[in-house]
């Protein structure tokens, strides 16, 4: 996103936005000083409310003025039980002569527990080139991570439990009861480091955009932690943002705020649509 970081990052970043881990549930606003990355994953109950082949757009807007475009497509994959997300996001009009951006994220995922398998990002950022590949291996709990920029790439293999690309985190919250005292923290590759997230529930709140008025819908404040190298949190987040999901139907996610210096990022639902029948 433009003095905003890049609209898809932030839109993924629930894709920003919904892998419940099943570590302890921190009580205070800071994280738990240690994750144990040997626990065992717990199963969690889905109720999944998207459907294949749904196209969610967003309207970005930076200080109140229009900056750029995001979509987002949940598309079946040619291998049994397999699914295919993808996120496209670009900057426009005045952001984009003065920010010009341009990103795609592929995510290969598991249609039954939503865990993701591969995700590729490709993006442009002015003259700067920039490609991430990551393959989650829940197996031997990594992530083997290719990054690439503007041809020079380096290679990170990441320890995690269960770490979660932010396409595959968005569309587990969609499919998980969220009503008020919800409280979870999770294992999110960004950029291809390893973060911590929390997420809690407040209050319902109705809201309204383009695509319609959305009845006490869901909010959630999120708050990101860099980790260090023993992968204890940092005591302050890194970024700090809140998300409003619809609590009926496919259960979209309708806007997502994030705070920028002292102005403010907004990515708003503008349109549903079925691409595939």
């Amino acid at each position: 996103m433009f003095p905003i970081p890049n609209p898809a990052a932030t839109f993924v970043l629930f894709s920003l936005l919904p892998l419940l881990c099943r570590c302890s549930t921190p009580q205070a606003d800071h994280p738990s000083a240690h994750r144990d990355p040997n626990r065992i994953l717990a199963p969690r109950k889905l109720d999944v409310p998207f459907q294949l082949g749904e196209e969610l757009t967003y309207e970005v807007s930076y200080m109140g003025l229009s900056a750029g475009s995001a979509v987002m497509h949940v598309l079946p994959d040619e291998r049994p039980g397999g699914m295919l997300i993808r996120v496209n996001a670009a900057t426009s009009g005045a952001a984009r002569l003065a920010f010009p951006l341009r990103e795609a994220r592929m995510v290969l995922a598991d249609s039954g527990t939503l865990r993701p398998q591969s995700a590729h990002t490709q993006g442009r950022k002015g003259e700067e080139r920039r490609s991430v590949l990551l393959t989650f291996d829940d197996g031997t709990r990594s992530v083997f991570g290719r990054i690439s920029r503007n041809g020079e790439e380096t290679v990170r293999l990441l320890h995690a439990a269960e770490a979660w690309d932010p396409a595959s985190l968005l569309l587990l919250v969609r499919s998980i009861d969220l009503t008020p005292p919800f409280r979870e923290d999770y294992e999110l590759v960004l950029g291809g480091k390893l973060v911590h997230l929390v997420l809690d529930a407040l209050e319902p709140e109705d809201v309204e955009t383009s695509a319609g008025v959305f009845e006490q819908a869901h909010h959630l404040r999120g708050r990101v932690y860099a980790l260090d190298d023993q992968g204890v949190p940092a005591k302050d987040p890194k970024h700090r943002f809140e998300v409003w999901i619809a609590a009926s139907g496919h259960r979209p996610v309708v806007r997502l705020t994030k705070p920028i210096g002292w102005a403010e990022v907004q990515f708003e639902l503008a349109g549903m649509d079925r691409v595939l029948q």
